[in-house]
């Protein structure tokens, strides 16, 4: 029971040491011989474990003492949100300012400047098609007879005609390169003479296609002050359609085959990868450079093509027989377009740009289509466009 009353006695003595101000109270009666033995112990092992001193005053992290404030932490963070940035020194990554700065290694003054971008070209081009449909095409009187029309038909001379361009995009500092958007339109037509199996035929052709870029470039910096390279990678869609149709008297078809009118058609959508390459030499001091570019995509398309027949035999209405037949399947289109010329810009930091140089173009396997009909075999189609002509590009940094 003694020793009981001793240790709450003890307990009693530490929570008194432990606030200055109740131990300076002189009411305090004196401890017996026990408690202060073990008041001496306690006082002993504090001794022997001192808890950490506060940081000098001043600036900088810990200031204020204690041991939460001396506890080991970041050096960027300052002691208070209401206290001043410290300064930029080496080797030191501010939190509170933006991530893409200018930077004179990256953002050279030789270069267009970082910010939005706009422009457009208009191409003046005389276009070229290679068509090479053809399929086996039967009416009702054909297919009773086991007999067939073999549709194959060329393309017209097609027109000159003017391709417009359009692209817009931002380009970000600190050499993190520039995203950008393009969209092209391509259309034409033409007529002409073929001949045929019981002489000459009426040949109308149209050929367009719509294409759309998403890409993202990067320029090599480490090419000189006077050369410029810039990469470019994404992703292309394309849109394309192509037809012709024969007409020929039906007077003269009825001499012939009897088959007076003909049609056939490509019908595709398309995307994939997309890539470009350009490079530019400035002309001694002055504001102009040789541009070169290379621009290559390959498209895996879904194609629709179509076949169709006008005979001069009649059916039970009195109409003429009409024959059609439908071929659906997959290819891969690969394009290649490639330029030179000469740029002109108003400095060499400037982001407006005027261009004028010539360019040719190619588009392969445009009807590679190897199911032509589920009953009738034929070889696949194969065909080809291609153009060349006159570029004037004009790009604004606004």
């Amino acid at each position: 029971m003694i020793k009981m009353t001793q240790l709450v006695q003890a307990v009693a003595v530490a929570l008194v040491l432990s606030d200055v101000g109740f131990a300076q109270d002189p009411s305090l009666k004196p401890l017996d011989t026990a408690a202060s033995h073990v008041a001496s112990v306690i006082d002993e092992n504090l001794a022997q474990k001192p808890l950490p001193d506060p940081l000098p005053g001043g600036s900088g992290p810990g200031v204020g003492g204690g041991v939460v404030q001396s506890l080991p932490r970041p050096s960027d963070l300052p002691d208070s949100l209401f206290e001043q940035p410290y300064p930029n020194t080496p080797g030191f990554f501010r939190l509170d300012q933006p991530y893409f700065t200018l930077d004179p290694l990256l953002d050279p003054t030789q270069l267009p400047q970082p910010g939005w971008f706009a422009g457009g070209e208009l191409q003046i081009l005389k276009p070229h098609l290679l068509p090479g449909l053809r399929s086996p095409v039967q009416n009702s009187a054909q297919r009773a007879n086991h007999t067939s029309t073999n549709v194959q038909l060329p393309s017209a001379s097609l027109d000159w005609t003017v391709s417009p361009r359009v692209f817009a995009g931002y380009r970000l500092p600190s050499g993190f390169g520039e995203f950008m958007v393009a969209y092209r339109h391509l259309g034409t037509q033409g007529s002409g003479i073929t001949p045929g199996q019981s002489g000459p035929l009426n040949l109308q052709s149209r050929f367009a296609f719509d294409i759309l870029d998403l890409d993202y470039s990067s320029r090599e910096l480490t090419l000189g002050s006077n050369c410029n390279m810039k990469w470019t990678f994404g992703l292309r869609s394309l849109f394309l359609f192509f037809d012709s149709a024969a007409n020929q008297p039906m007077s003269q078809a009825s001499a012939g085959n009897g088959i007076f009118q003909a049609r056939d058609y490509n019908n595709l959508y398309g995307i994939g990868p997309h890539a470009a390459l350009e490079l530019t030499r400035r002309i001694g001091d002055t504001n102009f450079s040789l541009l070169g570019w290379v621009d290559v995509a390959g498209t895996f398309d879904s194609a629709n093509q179509g076949f169709a027949t006008q005979s001069t035999m009649r059916g039970p209405t009195g109409r003429p027989l009409f024959g059609q037949t439908k071929a659906f399947g997959h290819q891969a289109a690969p394009m290649i377009n490639g330029r030179v010329g000469l740029s002109w810009q108003p400095a060499p930091s400037s982001g407006t740009r005027l261009f004028l140089g010539y360019q040719y173009e190619v588009i392969y396997d445009l009807d590679r289509v190897p199911n032509i009909s589920p009953t009738i075999y034929a070889a696949p189609s194969l065909g080809q466009f291609w153009d060349q002509g006159i570029v004037l590009q004009m790009t604004f940094q606004y």
